[in-house]
């Protein structure tokens, strides 16, 4: 009754109060439990809100050899797959090309290996630049997914939910369980 307790694994915190930050994925999960359980304005509110896949395709290359000005919309005969490319080169200082690809392809393409993602980016990449791309000097691929401390890129009200569901999330229970994150406030989900 005067503070928090927190067992993580072998170690437990304790203090006077606390501030959860795990992403909306995490809590929808069941894998953190709450003693007392949380309120069940909060327990509604997660289960109406969801997250969504938005991932990443990043690609470095010796050489910048592209003239995407800045980036590139893709109308791929397979929905979903990789339609907006940035040229991330002016920012990172290296020639670098970031594929996005979200929404159900990235669903349906959650346990493809990465090589594998990386030879469809390379794929598009092809048929946007019209030539054989080299080969990455290196590449990596978010899965948000699936990464336990996600299981998702952000959150989103799906039909049945509203920005009051946002509002109860950022709710303290109490006054010594606080919460924060994208999850907590409408306007920055």
């Amino acid at each position: 009754e005067e503070g928090v307790s927190l067992d993580a694994w072998t170690d437990t915190f304790t203090g006077r109060q606390a501030v959860v930050t795990v992403p909306l994925g995490v809590l929808r999960s069941g894998a953190i439990a709450f003693d007392p359980p949380l309120s069940q304005r909060k327990q509604d509110a997660m289960s109406r809100l969801d997250t969504a896949s938005l991932e990443k395709v990043v690609l470095r290359f010796s050489e910048r050899f592209w003239t995407l000005d800045g980036g590139a919309y893709y109308l791929s005969d397979t929905y979903g797959e990789f339609p907006f490319w940035v040229d991330a080169t002016d920012f990172v200082g290296e020639p670098v090309l970031i594929a996005f690809y979200g929404g159900q392809w990235a669903m349906e393409h959650d346990t493809m290996p990465e090589a594998d993602k990386v030879a469809l980016a390379l794929d598009v990449l092809g048929e946007i630049t019209g030539q054989l791309p080299p080969t990455p000097v290196a590449a990596t691929v978010t899965a948000w997914r699936t990464d336990p401390f996600a299981l998702g890129s952000y959150s989103y009200f799906p039909v049945g939910s509203s920005a009051d569901d946002f509002a109860a999330l950022g709710e303290s229970e109490g006054d010594r369980l606080h919460f924060a994150g994208e999850h907590t406030a409408f306007d920055h989900s």
